[in-house]
């Protein structure tokens, strides 16, 4: 259960989590090379920004097909719903149509 829980927290935040190891290892790297600590906080700040918007869209982009998903459903039962008052409907027309035409 707690390791659901985790999967799903590194699937929600996937890109964040990719974005800030990619700014981590840029840091060490860069690091060997001391000058230039305003650059080396710019990208790093860059890259973690880039993965929040990034992981904001693809959440959102979740969020509104699970959303037009579920709206479909209700309107499918819907649709369900009255087709099948209509079928009661058009029983009971043809019922009371042939009790009043006893020739038939």
């Amino acid at each position: 259960m707690k390791r659901n829980v985790i999967l799903e927290k590194v699937e929600n935040n996937g890109l964040l989590i990719i974005s800030i190891g990619v700014a981590v290892f840029y840091w060490r790297f860069d690091s060997l090379y001391p000058s230039g600590i305003m650059t080396r906080l710019i990208t790093v700040a860059l890259f973690i920004i880039y993965g929040i918007f990034t992981q904001y869209l693809i959440n959102s982009q979740k969020y509104m097909s699970t959303a037009l998903k579920k709206a479909n459903q209700e309107l499918m039962e819907q649709m369900v719903l009255r087709t099948s008052g209509w079928t009661v409907d058009n029983g009971n027309l043809n019922w009371q149509g042939s009790e009043r035409n006893p020739l038939e």
